[in-house]
Order: structure tokens, then sequence, then C-alpha cells
């Protein structure tokens, strides 16, 4: 009887000792692989991608200057600038056209390439965030007004940042002008006259300004016409004056010159000469015998 008792709580302990035992076999499972967990090395921050915790912000910005930039006589000079922007360092930099060098002018020293980018951006060719570079280039053989670009980018192909896809570029226009080039022109008129019964002869003279600079100072003189003088007087680029002028006591034909002349800012004179020729004939030439004077 006392072993018929017994037997449920040999029954309660066994079944209390299996699931001790299933417990500590998970513990101690746990454990292990918890333990064999943290022995391994941590991920190394290099395996991961470099930018995918960078927030990019920021870029070189690229200006041309002058805008439009004149080509005097087909070549132009430009100051190119560089600043960067970034909230990183900028990288193996470089400067060159996009999308290629314009078909329209001849040699041209704006992009900076290997060594040449080295002597911009330095041995390293890079730029710290808010720093700027310069530099002047210079354009030959521009025939006609084109648009002219210029990039600014990365040119490390081993290590190219997909947060960095474009780096930026400048557009400016080059305009082709002609050198400087004064004219002046003086005309004296009529070219050829008449003149009868007086010894008084008008002439017309005009001045104008044919060059594309403004003139400043002319004079105009005439030796035997001393009427037809004129002092100092401007004319800009197309303008132009002109006046009559008196020449007395002639006789016979005439031939004389006005000279119009200025004095360049570069100590040049440039000159313009015209001629006229007048023929003053008395009027008893004209009369009758019998009325001609003795």
């Amino acid at each position: 009887m006392r072993l018929k008792n017994l037997l449920p709580t040999l029954a309660f302990t066994s079944l209390m000792a299996v699931i001790g035992v299933v417990f500590m076999l998970a513990v101690t499972s746990a454990s292990n692989s918890a333990a064999a967990q943290t022995s391994q090395e941590p991920p190394i921050p290099g395996d991961l991608a470099p930018s995918a915790a960078l927030t990019f912000t920021g870029g070189p910005v690229i200006k041309l200057r002058p805008d439009p930039i004149l080509a005097v006589g087909g070549v132009a000079t430009i100051n190119v600038q560089v600043t960067s922007t970034a909230n990183v360092t900028l990288t193996y930099l470089r400067t060159d056209y996009e999308p290629s060098k314009p078909s329209g002018i001849g040699d041209s020293d704006c992009d900076k390439l290997d060594a040449d980018a080295q002597a911009v951006f330095g041995p390293s060719r890079e730029m710290g965030p808010g720093t700027s570079v310069s530099y002047t280039c210079v354009v030959t053989g521009v025939a006609a007004t084109m648009p002219f670009t210029l990039r600014v980018r990365s040119a490390n192909p081993d290590n190219p940042d997909p947060l960095i896809p474009y780096l930026g570029d400048a557009d400016a226009t080059l305009i082709v002008v002609t050198t400087t080039a004064p004219g002046i022109l003086i005309v004296k008129g009529p070219e050829e006259q008449t003149v009868l019964g007086s010894s008084s002869v008008t002439f017309t003279i005009s001045v104008s300004n044919t060059g594309n600079a403004a003139l400043t100072g002319i004079t105009v003189s005439d030796a035997q016409a001393p009427n037809c003088n004129r002092p100092s007087f401007n004319l800009g680029v197309g303008q132009g004056i002109s006046y009559s002028c008196v020449m007395t006591n002639v006789k016979g034909s005439i031939t004389n010159s006005a000279i119009a002349s200025v004095t360049l800012p570069s100590s040049q004179v440039i000159s313009s000469t015209s001629t006229a020729t007048a023929l003053v004939l008395p009027n008893q030439l004209f009369l009758p015998a019998a009325m001609r004077r003795p």
C-alpha cells in the first residue's frame, strides 16, 4: 500500500528531472551559440560601402570670367575659378571641355589634365571643403561667336563614388571682336569748281570717324586756306562733322589740300588728306570786246 502511494510522487519527480535536463541543454546550447558568435571578428568598416553612411553635400563650383569673353583678333583670355562647397575632400580633380573641345577654336590650354591638373590643384589633385583655386588660360583661333563650356570632375577611375556622379560645369560665350582699328577720313569739296568774277572760293569740308575707336583732339589744317582750319574736336565711332569755309584772294587756278589728323593714346598719329581744285575766271572774259575795259 505504501508503494502504491509513492508511485505518483516518483512519476512527478522523474518528469521534473526530464524537464530540468531539457532546460539545461537548451541553456547550454544558447550559451554556446552566443559564445561562438561573440568570438567572431566584428565587421571591418572598409568592407561596407564607404559612401553608404555619408550624406554628400555641395561640390565644386566652376566659373568662367569675364562673360561674355571677348576674342580680340581671334584670341581670348579666360579666368577659370574652381571653389569647393563640398563637405568632403574632393580628389583626382581635373578640368576639361564639355562635351568636347569646340571645333571653331584653335589652340587652348584651358583643360587641365594629368601634370597640368597637378599644377592647378596640387600634386595630389585634391580640394578640401571651402578651398578655391584659379588659373588663366588662352584660347586662340576663335573664328566666330560660340558657346564655351568647361567642366570640373573627378578623374579617379579606381574609386568611383556613386554619390558624386557629377561635379559641375560652367558656360560662357566667346564673342569675336576685331582689334582696335582707329580711322579718320576728310573730304574737301567740290573736287573741282569754276568761279566767275570773284576772287573768293567756297569749300565744304567733312570729317568722319571711320574706325572702331573714339577719336579725341582732331585738328584740320589747310595751309592755303586758313579759314578752313579747325581746332581740336572729338568724334565718337561713326560720327562726323561738316562745315563750309571760304578761301579769299584767289587768282587763276589753285589746287590745295586739307589735312585731318589726330594723336592716338599710343602716341601714333593718323591722318587723312583731301585735295580740291578751283579755277577763277574774271567776268570780262565773257563780255563782248566793245564792253571790255581797256
